[in-house]
């Protein structure tokens, strides 16, 4: 093994496995030599530069899925362009092995492997490590041409059918475990007494921590014990600009009275964390993201965590490295969820909640001691030599942890393979097989909620409609507010959506399922209102009739007041006969049978024979309540409407009803007759 080409980017999280197995390597193979392949410009590049190691150029783009043809054969044109110049790169110097780490960037050196060994080009194996809970996409696709796929989680080789994938740990930086001299400049000035709470997102910034952190110092600057260090990242080339948002936020905090102490007292914030492993060590708690570097260095240094795992990642990873931490008992888990902005939903972490995560734990030492010893026991130090053992071609017989890394639950690593339309129709089977259990009983119940919510504020409107369905399957009462933005946001929908018809951001249809879905959540409260009242003056007639039916599922009190009633009288007029249809089903919900009667009679004969269905169905309704003279004048409506039925049915609906309506006033006023011979 003395040439060995590493290859894998994108973040730096499939970045530094690759520079943790060269510096192992050279400790026990000093005349080795390495090469890195990635795309120009990348973070791959600037960090195997740093490091010292020649870097290669290689074309690639991310996989946009089979769903986007024009997408997909730009990604095919590149990754082809990329695999040629791989090529020429592996055989000019003719490595022993390819170490991949993932990422969309090492598919053309893995490629370009593969095909130079099949043609007997160059006899060179390859080795792919995946860091995640649940393999990337890329992966799980080139794990069948490697000679072994290396996974860091128990439980991950169930995703890597067809492969030899094997566990073998994460490779964590060897200087990360040894204890640094000294105390670090950004140490410097911090009083020793205090617990340190480390926040970071790594070299790029995580918007979210930024901005929960921030948001959380109004809360925090009471706690006098604590000195927050705040790794806030740095600017990239066209991307988010984490020093101008955290100075933005901060002046705003400080400019509306909120921040009252002296915030060098207890904050500090820096735009990357060099000696990240002594920072570590001085922690108390760290927040951070669910990368899997981040969850195995904590595991490697033995630190308390608060997670923030970023939502709608492939396979949703960064969650199940999470939960997996938090199930050890290693760390609190803090989910995204849509919150509102003036950009639209956003999927964020309240500075709030953050906050009192953060006390929470502060102010228990003996919680914290136990975090700490758990988070000790993940740890895997054997997992660099089992690594370097299976690269050189023994089958990684290291001695394994005592405890091996923890499994996130099996339903939620099933459920993250699951794109938004699979899911939803795991939650409708299991809806139908379960008609009256409660949602909460539902396997895997705290996933399906969280991934309902990110779904929300997802950019693409299939995907939160998809998501709005699923809130109303699972009765998800705590995204109403949700829905009520969504319902309420009048911005108009791009030109090209105009043009094709659309009319706002949330479209039509969005906005339909938005109303059927208050309906099933079942909660009566100011946001169902706003939504339903909103969605009966929405000018798409289907978000009009699920309206209606919402507001009759719903039942009192909204079916008691005056705006209901009259949203019943405007949906008998609606130009669009299925809201006529609706509104005079809602009739009985919303108006005794003395006011409601009279509405209903102009439809007695209606060439529509639906409409007059629907009005023999609201004598039903009505006939199952009333008194002898109520169930008099049903009779009296009853016998004058028309009952033939055009519809091409083989069980005609509208005779159906007519005779079930005919039994029960036969039957009621069978009733009154013996009651009043008595």
């Amino acid at each position: 093994m003395r040439t060995i080409l590493l290859t894998g980017g994108g973040t730096g999280g499939h970045v530094y496995p690759a520079l943790a197995v060269a510096e192992a390597v050279r400790e026990q193979a000093p005349d080795a030599h390495f090469a890195y392949a990635g795309v120009r410009g990348g973070i791959e590049q600037s960090i195997a530069e740093r490091n010292g190691l020649p870097f290669f150029r290689v074309v690639t783009a991310p996989y946009p899925g089979l769903k986007k043809p024009i997408a997909f054969a730009r990604f095919a044109v590149r990754v082809a362009f990329g695999t040629l110049l791989a090529i020429w790169h592996l055989l000019r110097i003719r490595p022993d092995i390819v170490v991949a780490t993932g990422g969309y960037v090492s598919a053309p050196a893995v490629f370009a492997a593969v095909l130079l060994r099949a043609l007997r080009l160059l006899p060179v194996r390859v080795f792919v490590h995946e860091q995640n809970m649940r393999p990337g996409r890329l992966n799980t696709l080139v794990a069948r041409y490697a000679d072994v796929v290396g996974v860091s989680f128990k439980g991950s080789e169930s995703w890597l059918a067809g492969s030899r994938s094997l566990y073998v740990g994460y490779p964590v930086r060897p200087a990360l475990r040894e204890a640094s001299t000294g105390v670090p400049a950004v140490l410097a000035g911090i009083p020793r007494d205090r617990k340190l709470v480390l926040a970071f997102g790594g070299s790029q910034g995580a918007r979210t921590i930024n901005r929960a952190m921030v948001d959380a110092l109004p809360a925090l600057q009471d706690e006098d014990g604590i000195f927050i260090l705040h790794g806030i990242g740095r600017k990239q080339r066209g991307g988010y600009d984490p020093e101008a948002d955290v100075a933005e936020r901060i002046a705003a905090l400080q400019r509306s009275g909120a921040l009252r102490r002296d915030l060098a007292s207890f904050y500090r914030a820096v735009p990357y964390i060099d000696d990240i492993g002594a920072v570590y060590r001085a922690a108390s708690i760290v927040v951070c993201r669910g990368g899997a570097g981040t969850v195995k260095e904590i595991a490697a240094i033995g630190r308390p965590a608060i997670v923030l795992p970023k939502a709608g990642l492939s396979g949703d990873h960064q969650v199940l490295n999470a939960l997996a931490l938090e199930q050890a008992g290693a760390a609190t888990v803090l989910l995204e969820e849509p919150m509102v902005t003036t950009d639209g939903l956003v999927a964020s972490v309240s500075g709030r909640r953050l906050a009192a995560s953060i006390s929470e734990l502060i102010g228990d030492p003996e919680r914290l001691a136990a975090m700490s010893r758990d988070a000790r026991r993940l740890d895997d130090p054997a997992a660099m030599q089992r690594i370097l053992d299976v690269m050189a071609g023994a089958p990684g017989t290291s001695e394994l942890a005592e405890d091996d890394a923890p499994v996130a639950g099996r339903v939620e690593m099933a459920l993250a393979g699951l794109g938004p339309t699979a899911l939803l129709e795991v939650v409708r089977k299991w809806r139908t097989s379960n008609p009256t259990a409660p949602p909460e009983t539902i396997e895997g119940f705290q996933y399906l909620q969280y991934r309902s919510a990110s779904m929300l504020a997802d950019s693409e409107w299939r995907i939160r409609n998809e998501g709005i369905k699923l809130a109303g399957l699972l009765q998800l009462r705590e995204l109403l507010p949700l829905l009520r933005f969504i319902a309420l946001d009048t911005r108009r929908a791009g030109v090209l959506a105009r043009l094709c018809g659309g009319d706002r951001e949330q479209n039509g249809f969005i906005r339909r399922n938005t109303m059927e879905a208050v309906g099933l959540i079942g909660v009566v409260d100011d946001a169902s209102e706003a939504i339903i009242r909103a969605g009966v003056r929405d000018p798409y007639f289907e978000t009009r009739r699920e309206a209606l039916r919402a507001l009759v599922r719903l039942g009192a009190p909204l079916t008691t007041t005056d705006w209901a009633r009259d949203s019943v009288r405007s949906g008998l007029e609606d130009a669009c006969f299925e809201v006529r249809i609706a509104a005079i089903g809602s009739v009985a919900s919303t108006m005794a049978v003395a006011e409601g009667l009279p509405l209903l009679q102009p439809f007695h004969h209606d060439a529509n024979w639906q409409i007059r269905e629907a009005v023999l169905a609201t004598f039903d309704v009505y006939s199952q309540t009333s008194d002898a003279r109520e169930c008099a004048a049903i009779q009296q409506a009853f016998d004058d409407v028309l009952l033939t039925a055009g519809g091409y049915r083989p069980v005609f609906g509208l005779k159906q009803t007519a005779r079930r309506v005919a039994r029960r006033l036969e039957e009621r006023a069978g009733a009154v007759d013996h009651l009043g011979s008595v």
